[in-house]
């Protein structure tokens, strides 16, 4: 439209004058209205608002006009795309209607913000990135990828946060809500990635506070930063606090070497908090520190503590070398995935930290094995919840019942520990191998009807007087129609199989007790026949002295024991059982050298044996220094029979010391 001038409209007027008759002043008065009118709105169309795009070069500043295709600098009335790959800054405060932000373009606020215009449409591949003092994002759009890098100062914004990408945060602290009352969610569809010093929080306030913060984050969480400030926090501050504070991740959270995730910070640790929640559904890298201590000391308050909780529904993987550092409240490691946990680092839980077994199996191994310490816990343990694989746990000084909640991957089979006597702390690992044992053959158990299953005991350093063992089982590991309460319970050592006394054979559990060692297998199961009588006895010296570690041994079918600190043995036979019981020990006979039964219909008591060893001279069960007494007063001594003359040779000399020390060292 061609720009109406005075100039214009004068000439207009002179050849109106010049053709036609003048006109009349109503007839002046109207055109010249008219053409005000067409003046206003060739004002009005030259600054209608209009589209303006970044240069798709590059971008640049804001302000600068080479930025924009056409050279100009958007105003408050324009409406602004940002397009291609540009990186466009504002350095200085900027101005437009609305923002579109095409993907791959990024905006960096340097200027202390706010974001230009009144409306946005930010594509999820877009980026704005806050790199300002005191930036302000009180304006609340769905963000693209969103960045904070800010050098000294921490934000928090009190509105509710949503972001279509990734939230990364390179330095300072973003916290989630820092009002005394209230509740802020924020959205995160993507990752949040915390680098450089970068912390991000829940709930921040030094007063009392009853407010509330959830991150709902649909991603991943990983804390990449160099030094213990690069931090996820629950609570931030003095409180105490009352409101939750709660992180939902549905990735993955890796904690990395000097990254930190806490409970609270250390100021004012007096103050009560409420618990700490994790809720993850991907796996758990801990490299760095799962921190909840207390500076104070004193009266650290109170707290439930901080728990991560595995709540996904696809497998879930734990690992990582990181550690724990509790001490103030707990930090609880919290199974409760159906689909199962898998340990692929050895976690030694220690101090104020506990497992929890609400759903879903912890698998472990060898390697990747889950160790609770001494001041460390385990909860839990059902059919519906246990540890898949072995279980190592810490026995400390005095009586103690460990509890095993273990099993294989599809049955629940728990093993139960009480220890007697003089106990001294080690550590014990328990674990179930679904199967017969592969040495069934040499144990003296009916292989077809054996537990399909079999026990593994370790022990590393701990001592004790003896212990009860119980063994529990799924109904579904009783085979070949084997009738659980003939079972008995076969310790296996090193290529040797025992029979420790069994206890309570029950349709899912049996017990063996009095057992003195361990770093054994244990196999259940029925005798070789049907085995109902029993044969026991005592064997003692001649000077009533018990002798333990005696093998008795029934043949034909019959089972065999071993003498306990009593002199007791016990072996069973079938009905109508003929055979021959004969006890063994290096360097002893005995009397009788054996007894023979025929068609045994009941249980036979007091089938005792009187033991000899050449060796034991002064009759107390022994080869010690008291034997070498007796030696040393028969010293040179000649004639037959004289005591101390091993060799027979007439005379007591070195020859009979030396075999003597011979004997003594291989006792």
């Amino acid at each position: 439209m061609e720009t109406l001038t005075r100039g214009v409209i004068d000439n207009f007027l002179s050849r109106r004058q010049k053709n036609q008759p003048k006109f009349s002043s109503l007839n002046k008065y109207i055109f010249l209205l008219f053409m005000g009118l067409m003046l206003h709105l060739s004002v009005v169309t030259k600054v209608a608002a209009t589209t303006i795009s970044s240069n798709g070069t590059g971008g640049g500043d804001w302000n600068t006009d080479t930025t924009w295709i056409g050279g100009v600098v958007p105003t408050a009335i324009d409406n602004v795309i940002i397009q291609g790959n540009d990186v466009v800054t504002l350095a200085a405060a900027g101005s437009c209607a609305n923002l579109t932000m095409n993907a791959g373009t990024k905006l960096t606020i340097t200027a202390g913000g706010p974001i230009p215009g009144s409306s946005w449409s930010l594509d999820p591949a877009s980026t704005i990135e806050f790199n300002t003092i005191v930036p302000k994002i009180w304006v609340n759009p769905t963000f693209g990828n969103l960045i904070f890098d800010i050098p000294d100062y921490s934000l928090h914004p009190n509105i509710n946060i949503t972001v279509a990408g990734n939230l990364s945060i390179l330095n300072n602290t973003l916290r989630g809500i820092g009002t005394v009352s209230g509740t802020n969610i924020h959205n995160i569809a993507g990752n949040v990635n915390l680098s450089g010093t970068g912390i991000i929080t829940a709930v921040n306030q030094s007063n009392p506070t009853t407010a509330s913060c959830t991150w709902n984050i649909g991603g991943s969480v990983l804390l990449s930063g160099n030094n213990i400030h690069n931090r996820l926090i629950l609570y931030e501050s003095a409180g105490p606090h009352t409101g939750s504070a709660v992180f939902n991740i549905n990735g993955d959270l890796t904690v990395g070497q000097a990254s930190q995730v806490m409970l609270k910070t250390t100021s004012n640790s007096t103050a009560n908090y409420p618990e700490g929640i994790i809720n993850l559904k991907g796996n758990f890298v801990n490299n760095g520190t799962i921190n909840v201590n207390d500076v104070n000391g004193v009266n650290p308050g109170t707290s439930p503590g901080l728990s991560i909780n595995f709540v996904g529904t696809s497998p879930q993987d734990w690992s990582g070398t990181g550690k724990f550092s509790v001490s103030a409240f707990t930090v609880n490691m919290n199974i409760n995935n159906p689909a199962g946990v898998t340990l692929s680092r050895q976690q030694d839980i220690s101090t104020r930290t506990v497992v929890i077994l609400t759903n879903g199996k912890l698998t472990t191994t060898g390697t990747n094995l889950l160790r609770i310490e001494e001041k460390g816990s385990l909860i839990g343990g059902s059919s519906s919840s246990y540890i898949n694989g072995p279980l190592a746990r810490r026995i400390i000084s005095g009586l103690q019942n460990l509890v095993f909640p273990i099993g294989d991957a599809a049955k629940y089979t728990p093993v139960n520990l009480e220890f007697f006597g003089d106990v001294n702390e080690g550590t014990i690992t328990v674990s179930t191998t679904p199967g017969i044992h592969p040495q069934i053959a040499t144990s003296d158990l009916n292989s077809s009807k054996t537990l399909d299953r079999y026990y593994t005991v370790k022990n590393t350093i701990a001592t004790f007087g003896n212990i009860t063992a119980t063994f529990n089982f799924d109904p579904t590991d009783v085979i070949g129609g084997a009738d659980p309460t003939k079972y008995v319970v076969k310790k296996f050592d090193t290529g040797t199989w025992t029979t420790p006394t069994t206890a309570n054979p029950l349709a899912t559990s049996i017990q063996a007790t009095g057992v003195t060692s361990l770093n054994s297998d244990f196999a259940v199961g029925e005798l070789h026949g049907t085995l109902i009588y029993k044969i026991t006895g005592y064997i003692k010296n001649a000077c009533k002295i018990p002798i333990a570690g005696v093998v008795v041994d029934a043949n034909n079918g019959g089972s065999s024991d071993i003498t306990d600190a009593d002199g007791h043995y016990e072996v069973w036979v079938g009905n109508n059982w003929s055979g021959i019981v004969t006890p063994s020990k290096a360097y002893y006979t005995f009397e009788p050298n054996s007894k023979a039964y025929t068609n045994v219909l009941e249980d036979k008591t007091d089938q005792s044996y009187l033991a000899d060893n050449i060796y034991d001279l002064d009759c107390d069960s022994l080869i010690s220094w008291g034997d070498v007494a007796v030696m040393s007063d028969n010293w040179l001594e000649t004639g037959e029979g004289i005591p101390g003359d091993f060799n027979n040779d007439g005379i007591v000399n070195f020859l009979d010391f030396a075999e003597f020390a011979q004997i003594w060292q291989e006792q």
